[in-house]
């Protein structure tokens, strides 16, 4: 009502783009009214409450979340997936999560083909893997990560094996010789694995466990769209 009260007279749809879309200027003015409201700060410029609301401590930023949310989500829950969308598309433009999965792994799997002109692309079988949310779930504001049925179990399987490994191999990452060195505009990554002498069993195991990982990973995503489901 304080920055656009004409809101309230559109229709949903118009209502979820302006949610999407809305001008610098509102944005702005909603921030400054929202800070006054919900933690009683007053900013005398724009850049101020900008810098202000891109700082809230962890339990403002869920209150702010709870409120602003819905103005941002769309549908009844509203919903608010926290993934980058090439430039002019945003949620509103898929039907589904699932379409918005698929033109998302396509995308994803033209980059692979630059890459490499000998990739073998894969047929769509559901790609969506811990990607996070924002939505209401029976009246309360949540914080969601959602995956395909595979990835989901992939993951399980995953942390299960991380820590059987660290109970057989007991290890700790140590810095390398050339880790922290500047090369070009960045740093080096160099992390070493100590497990006491037992490195080599450690990443046969390692690379074992990862190729585990993968065949079920394959084999859960094709029975699953073999089953249609």
């Amino acid at each position: 009502m304080k920055v656009r009260p004409e809101y309230f007279r559109w229709g949903t749809g118009r209502q979820e783009h302006y949610g999407f879309a809305m001008p610098k200027g509102d944005a702005v003015s909603l921030d400054r009214a929202l800070l006054k409201e919900l933690f009683g700060r007053v900013y005398a410029t724009r850049r101020e409450a900008g810098l202000a609301a891109d700082h809230l401590s962890l339990a403002e930023q869920d209150r702010w979340n709870q409120t602003v949310f819905p103005l941002h989500g769309i549908g009844e829950d509203c919903f608010y997936l926290n993934e980058s969308f090439p430039r002019r598309k945003n949620i509103l433009h898929f039907e589904t999560l699932r379409a918005f999965d698929e033109f998302d792994y396509r995308l994803q799997e033209e980059a692979r083909r630059k890459e490499d002109a000998n990739y073998a692309a894969k047929p769509y079988r559901g790609s969506l893997y811990m990607n996070w949310a924002r939505l209401y779930v029976e009246g309360r504001f949540a914080y969601a990560t959602l995956s395909m049925a595979a990835g989901y179990i992939y993951a399980e399987i995953a942390d299960a094996a991380h820590e059987l490994l660290g109970k057989l191999i007991p290890y700790r990452y140590v810095p390398g010789k050339h880790h922290g060195k500047q090369e070009g505009r960045g740093w080096r990554w160099d992390m070493r694995v100590d497990a006491k002498g037992q490195e080599g069993i450690f990443e046969e195991l390692r690379r074992q466990i990862w190729r585990y990982e993968q065949d079920r990973y394959d084999a859960l995503l094709t029975a699953w769209e073999n089953a249609k489901r």
